[in-house]
C-alpha cells in the first residue's frame, strides 16, 4: 500500500517513544501520515472522538488506563471505532491476545518497533478495520431486509437439540423480544392444535429426505388471535465422515394479510 494517507493517534505517556513513533511516520517514503499525540488514556479518548482518526496507537499501560479500559471506554463513544494497534512491554502476549479478543486489529511489542514493523502493522490493522466494517455494514443490511419482509430465520442442530432463531421469529410467534427461551416444545404450543401433526409431518420429511418442505400453519397469540404463517425447513447432514447430525435451517413469515385478501376477492 504505497503512499497511503492515514491520520495516526499515538497514545502513550511516554515522551520519547511518542517522538520516536512520530518519526518514524513521518519519515516514512511509504505513508503520508497526519499524527496526533496523547499522554493519558483520558486526553487520548478525548482526541479520538474529536480527531476520528483512521489508527490508534495505543500503549497498554498508561497512568490512567490500561489498554482494555481504554476500549471499553472507547465504544460507547464513537460511531466508526479506528484500527487500534495495541504496544505492549515484551513477554506480554497473553495481554496482547486479550486486547486482540476485545476489538484491537493488531499489537507491537516495545522496544521492538522498527519503521518497517509500524508502517506494515498500520496497513494491516486499517485493512482489518475497513473488512470489519463492511461485515458490519452487511449485518445490519441483512438485518433490516428480514425485518422488512417479516421473515423469520432459526436453526436447529442434532444431536446437541440447539435451536437458534432470529427476533423477528419472536414476534412471528406472538412472543415480545426475550421474553422466553424458544424451544420446539414451547413453539409448538403456539400451534393452532390442528396444524401440528403437518409441522411435525414436515420436520420428519425434511430430516428423511434432506430436501426442502414448506407449508402453511395457523398460530394462536397470548391475544386470542389467529395469525397464518408460512413456513419452510431443509436439512443439512454434518459433513465430516462418519459424523451424526446436522443442521436443519427454516424460514417463518406471517401471511395473514395475504389470507385475508384472498378471502376478500
Amino acid at each position: 500500500m504505497a503512499h497511503q494517507c492515514f491520520t495516526v493517534l499515538i497514545v502513550d505517556d511516554s515522551g520519547a517513544d511518542r517522538i520516536s513513533y512520530r518519526r518514524y511516520l513521518q519519515r516514512n517514503p511509504n505513508l503520508n501520515c497526519a499524527v496526533f499525540e496523547a499522554d493519558s488514556g483520558e486526553a487520548g479518548l478525548a482526541l479520538c472522538i474529536q480527531a476520528q482518526p483512521d489508527v490508534v496507537l495505543l500503549d497498554y499501560r498508561l497512568p490512567d488506563f490500561n489498554g482494555l479500559e481504554f476500549l471499553q471506554a472507547l465504544k460507547p463513544q464513537i460511531q466508526d471505532m479506528p484500527a487500534l494497534i495495541i504496544v505492549t512491554g515484551k513477554g506480554s502476549e497473553a495481554i496482547a491476545a486479550r486486547a486482540l479478543k476485545a476489538g484491537a486489529e493488531d499489537y507491537l511489542i516495545k522496544g521492538e518497533i522498527t519503521p518497517a514493523s509500524l508502517q506494515h502493522s498500520i496497513e494491516q490493522a486499517v485493512e482489518k478495520a475497513n473488512l470489519r466494517r463492511q461485515l458490519t455494514q452487511s449485518e445490519e443490511q441483512r438485518r433490516l431486509a428480514l425485518a422488512t419482509a417479516e421473515l423469520g430465520i432459526w436453526e436447529w442442530r442434532s444431536p446437541q437439540g440447539q435451536l437458534s432463531y432470529s427476533n423477528q421469529v419472536e414476534l412471528i410467534f406472538g412472543f415480545a423480544p426475550g421474553e422466553a427461551l424458544l424451544g420446539y416444545r414451547t413453539l409448538l404450543k403456539r400451534i393452532y392444535p390442528g396444524d401440528r401433526a403437518t409441522i411435525r409431518d414436515v420436520i420428519r420429511r425434511a430430516l428423511r429426505t434432506q430436501t426442502q418442505h414448506s407449508t402453511d400453519f395457523r398460530v394462536i397469540w397470548p391475544d386470542g388471535s389467529l395469525h397464518w404463517l408460512w413456513g419452510s425447513a431443509q436439512f443439512y447432514p454434518t459433513a465430516a465422515p462418519g459424523a451424526r447430525g446436522g443442521r436443519l435451517l427454516g424460514t417463518v413469515t406471517d401471511v395473514t394479510r395475504l389470507k385475508q385478501v384472498r378471502v376478500d376477492l
